[in-house]
């Protein structure tokens, strides 16, 4: 029988482990995504409820949307409804959001009630 030193088959499965965990972010995928920001001031609650309303009145709806380190981040199934939605909330919220198109990775973050 061959006989393989131990060290080897030990480098092996490092190499393999570390693979694979390099590699799970791209299982993921990427999903388009709008973060909201203002300059000198958190988004609060009541700006996210105001933002998902205005989306829903127009008929855009997010797949998600939660509050990070004081930013708002709206999720997208595709790229027309993030521009689109860019746009609407630009047009009613005028000069009170900075607004970043974003790609995030597809993962529901901690404390994302509303992901869908």
């Amino acid at each position: 029988m061959i006989s393989y030193p131990r060290w080897k088959i030990a480098l092996v499965a490092i190499v393999l482990i570390l693979g694979i965990l390099l590699a799970l972010p791209n299982l993921f995928g990427e999903e388009s995504a709008l973060q909201l920001a203002r300059d000198r001031a958190v988004v609060s609650p009541s700006d996210r409820s105001s933002v998902e309303q205005i989306l829903k009145d127009k008929g855009v709806t997010p797949t998600g949307s939660f509050l990070d380190q004081g930013r708002l981040r709206c999720c997208f199934a595709s790229k027309q409804d993030q521009l689109k939605a860019r746009d609407l909330i630009s047009e009613a919220r005028t000069n009170q959001f900075t607004i970043a198109l974003v790609a995030g990775v597809r993962v529901c973050p901690s404390g994302c009630a509303t992901w869908a």
